[in-house]
């Protein structure tokens, strides 16, 4: 049976990313149409964080009728406050240095897009399994698919000039 993690927990994350999302979807109104791009350069952030929105406000309703279904039943079968799983906060600073590298090195035009993608997906999603031998060839796989096809479709489809 998979933990849960408190419902609190749940809540906060949730008002925390719609706020992101909002001040996404703010920030990207004043840009202008795309005048080469057929979906222009705030349609795809504003979908994303639309997208965000929604599953945010899902993990919130789940949250709290969680939270209320537990309020019913008695004090002895609740579920304790305690994490399931060790806390590593060193990974958490680990995956935001990467995403700064990934971006930073695009920006500097170091790499193209799918290079860049690529290594980055290599590297956080291993770093979240472990480096698990089991899984690293599905990683290899992804993080292929990811950066070959993200550049193809934002290249190719959505007409978007990438570094």
């Amino acid at each position: 049976m998979q933990e849960e993690s408190p419902a609190s927990t749940d809540i906060g994350l949730g008002v925390v990313l719609i706020v992101v999302a909002l001040t996404v979807i703010y920030g990207t109104l004043e840009l202008p149409e795309g005048s080469f791009e057929p979906l222009g350069s705030a349609s795809i952030p504003q979908y994303v964080s639309a997208g965000i929105i929604v599953l945010s406000l899902w993990i919130i309703a789940r949250a709290i009728s969680r939270s209320r279904a537990q309020a019913k039943l008695p004090a002895s079968s609740r579920v304790d406050d305690e994490l399931p799983y060790p806390l590593r906060p060193w990974l958490a600073v680990a995956l935001v240095c990467l995403a700064v590298i990934y971006v930073g090195v695009m920006a500097m035009d170091w790499v193209r897009f799918s290079v860049a993608t690529t290594v980055f997906t290599l590297a956080t999603v291993g770093m979240l399994t472990k480096f698990e031998r089991r899984v690293m060839p599905t990683i290899v796989v992804l993080a292929l698919v990811l950066g070959v096809g993200l550049e193809y479709a934002f290249t190719q489809i959505f007409v978007i000039d990438l570094p």
